[in-house]
């Protein structure tokens, strides 16, 4: 979507666009799916968490599908993101202009 085409409030910054929004929160629900199953298997202290989550078959099955989930999401906000990271001129000039930030001594 070019900046022509989005629809932004006068006076407001577009920071990240619904489809990078929406892969961030995919890839949070899957880490936490992840992180709280794996904790679950991890120790038997924790396998209530497994229960809650649909019982331990299904957290058992769920898990490497979340794993792929969580995968796929982060490979497509890297491959958002990953032209913006580019190394160019203007980054060079930046980098050697010397500190961004300049502390005022009081």
């Amino acid at each position: 979507m070019s900046q022509s085409e989005q629809i932004i409030p006068r006076g407001h910054v577009l920071r990240y666009t619904l489809k990078e929004r929406l892969t961030h929160w995919v890839a949070a629900g899957a880490y936490m799916y992840l992180l709280l199953t794996g904790l679950a298997f991890w120790s038997p202290w924790l396998f209530w968490v497994a229960v809650i989550l649909g019982g331990a078959p299904v957290s058992r099955m769920l898990h490497p599908w979340a794993g792929l989930i969580f995968f796929a999401a982060v490979w497509n906000m890297y491959a958002m993101w990953a032209p913006q990271m580019r190394h160019n001129r203007r980054g060079q000039e930046v980098v050697e202009s010397g500190p961004l930030l300049q502390h005022e001594s009081r």
